[in-house]
Order: C-alpha cells, then sequence, then structure tokens
C-alpha cells in the first residue's frame, strides 16, 4: 500500500510540475509577442514621423498590459 501511495504522489507531482512549464512557457510567450508588437509599432511610427508621445500612446493602448506583468 505504501508503495502505491509513493507512486500516486510521484505522479501527481510531475503532473504539477509539467503544468507550472507549461503556464510559464505560455507567459513568457506572451511576453515576448507584446515585445515583437511594440517594436513593430514604434517601426510604423517612425515611418509615419510621428512624435514619441503618440508612439507611447499607441503602443500602450495596443499591448495586453497583462503580458507586462512578469
Amino acid at each position: 500500500m505504501l508503495d502505491r501511495e509513493k507512486e500516486v504522489v510521484t505522479i501527481m507531482m510531475s503532473l504539477f510540475d509539467e503544468e507550472q512549464i507549461m503556464k510559464s512557457f505560455i507567459k513568457s510567450e506572451r511576453y515576448e509577442e507584446t515585445k515583437e508588437n511594440a517594436r513593430r509599432l514604434l517601426k510604423l511610427c517612425n515611418w509615419h514621423n510621428q512624435s514619441f508621445n503618440i508612439k507611447m500612446t499607441r503602443i500602450c493602448g495596443c499591448v495586453d498590459k497583462g503580458a507586462w506583468k512578469q
């Protein structure tokens, strides 16, 4: 019986670790995507010769604010 309990605990810990790894990976991917979107917006604003304030206003309005929380 004790061996079965250890096996169950091991399986549960493995599943928990895998879930945490996936959550971390997804969070990282969102962060990278947000950074790439900000770079694209800056390039677009530079192309249109817009001021820095206009650039930042557009970027802050378009990015996923949750992705910056890390």
